[in-house]
């Protein structure tokens, strides 16, 4: 399956402009509860592998089709960084906001799954120059 979006977790501008913006009390905050999120993880590192191990075996699951139960548990561990001390957890953490924060394939993936819902409502007005397109999107306004 194709998709332009690679960005470990969708952290748009708008967000961290709400948390104060990058370097503020809020983003700061933040960091610090994915830091004790990851180091919370670890404590219970064990019992989600063996989740996994279960969830894994003969599974209909596409995330599972062709690859090894193995490989799938060791990558996992390294995702959750265990192991790791705090000091690398933070670098970890500090990689992931920056892979994220206002990824272009995050932009792309809602613009392609915005534009579409808001001609469907006939609420996207194009400016006379292309080049300019902006709209403000209402979220699954045809969902009411």
């Amino acid at each position: 399956m194709f998709s332009v979006e690679d960005a470990p977790f969708k952290l748009t501008k708008e967000m961290v402009d709400v948390m104060g913006g990058v370097g503020s009390s809020g983003y700061t905050r933040f960091r610090g509860c994915l830091v004790e999120g990851f180091v919370a993880l670890q404590k219970y590192h064990s019992e989600i592998s063996a989740l996994l191990q279960t969830t894994g075996q003969h599974s209909p699951f596409p995330c599972f089709n062709g690859a090894k139960l193995g490989r799938i548990v060791a990558d996992l561990r390294t995702r959750l960084c265990v192991g790791c001390s705090r000091q690398e957890i933070r670098h970890r953490v500090d990689y992931l906001l920056r892979k994220s924060y206002n990824a272009w394939g995050t932009r792309q993936f809602l613009f392609s799954c915005a534009v579409p819902d808001l001609l469907m409502c006939n609420l996207l007005v194009l400016p006379m120059e292309p080049r300019k397109l902006h709209a403000r999107v209402i979220p699954y306004c045809c969902a009411l």
